[in-house]
């Protein structure tokens, strides 16, 4: 194996520029550089070699476990399509190069759907060379425990882990910068999430129905949470917002009836309809806008606030009083900072 790793790094070096930048530029940005030499011998060491075969369907190979076609013949790159078979799954480790018709190609894309209801699917290992996962891709993989999301990918898509009721571990590496829209429906298992701060938006019930969530680190770039993003995250205890949020969407954190304090920082600017409705369990708002009406909170945003206490920056008071939903808090008082 670091014969085979030599030879190949010695013979990128080798190649024309324009060959060079084809095959080996594994993070896509038109050039080979360190970041690429060094992301490369990392997944040579953890590859194994794959020879796939024509399938009766033209453009498709198999290596009798996966699916694939060339997605990029000019970068040597090709895309996991599918599952040979779903039912009979239990491990898989995705191979970082697959050999076709005698020429290497790197496994670049995992299609949409592809591992969808892989029901005994228990491990996957994704090698770093996988820089996009189509939706839906794990959903409903209800026996997957883990997944480590590989550096490259930018995006966690639609649905592509929806239905993981039995996750419960995730990591997502800081290249990403968006989740999509039910990425993560219904893991109930998940008990702590960290967004890492290259993240800047969280797609409408990315979350929601995530029951066994108790603890959520925002990214520190975030700036929009979607609609129903945390819907239902039924053990959830407390939400602190980043100074970087500014949306947070209808219904976004509705039936948390575990949830009993926030923190909603200065940079929020709009509030959606019942974003916090039915957090029974509400006891403690700190708000930390000096003036109130420029969070644009809806007039249903807020649940309990009767029983509640609404901390505000020093010299606010009259100004929440006089502010709805704000004015409907059982007690208002100036500790804020």
């Amino acid at each position: 194996m670091k014969r085979f790793v030599t030879s190949l790094l010695l013979a990128s070096l080798m190649m024309p520029t324009m060959q060079a930048q084809m095959i080996y530029d594994v993070n896509g940005d038109g050039q080979v550089n360190g970041s690429d030499i060094a992301t490369l011998a990392g997944i040579i060491l953890q590859s194994h070699q794959t020879t796939l075969t024509s399938t009766s369907q033209e453009g498709v190979y198999s290596d009798g476990t996966f699916r694939y076609s060339v997605s990029d013949a000019s970068r040597h790159a090709v895309t996991l399509l599918s599952v040979e078979d779903k039912s009979s799954l239990t491990q898989a480790a995705i191979p970082t190069f697959v050999t076709i018709d005698n020429s290497q190609y790197v496994v670049t894309r995992i299609e949409e759907y592809a591992f969808q209801e892989c029901l005994a699917l228990t491990s996957i290992t994704i090698p770093n060379s996988v820089t996009s996962i189509g939706k839906w891709a794990f959903s409903y993989c209800s026996a997957l425990t883990s997944v480590e999301i590989p550096l490259a990918v930018k995006s966690i898509e639609e649905g592509t882990f929806s239905g993981c009721t039995g996750l419960t571990s995730l990591s997502i590496p800081n290249s990403v910068t968006s989740i999509g829209d039910y990425a993560f429906t219904k893991c109930s298992n998940l008990t702590s999430i960290t967004i890492p701060n290259s993240v800047t938006s969280i797609g409408a019930s990315a979350f929601s129905q995530c029951t066994g969530l108790i603890n959520i680190t925002l990214s520190n770039s975030l700036a929009t949470i979607g609609i129903w993003a945390f819907y239902g995250c039924t053990a959830l205890t407390s939400l602190t917002f980043p100074n970087t949020v500014t949306t947070i969407g209808d219904y976004a954190f509705y039936y948390c009836p575990s949830l009993a304090s926030i923190t909603l920082s200065k940079s929020i600017t709009s509030i959606g309809q019942s974003a916090f409705a039915e957090c029974v369990a509400l006891t403690s708002v700190t708000a930390l806008r000096t003036n109130p009406t420029a969070y644009n909170c809806a007039s249903s945003a807020l649940s309990n606030t009767a029983s509640a206490t609404l901390h505000v920056p020093t010299g606010c008071t009259n100004a929440y009083k006089n502010s709805a939903p704000w004015s409907s808090f059982g007690t208002i008082v100036e500790d804020a900072e």
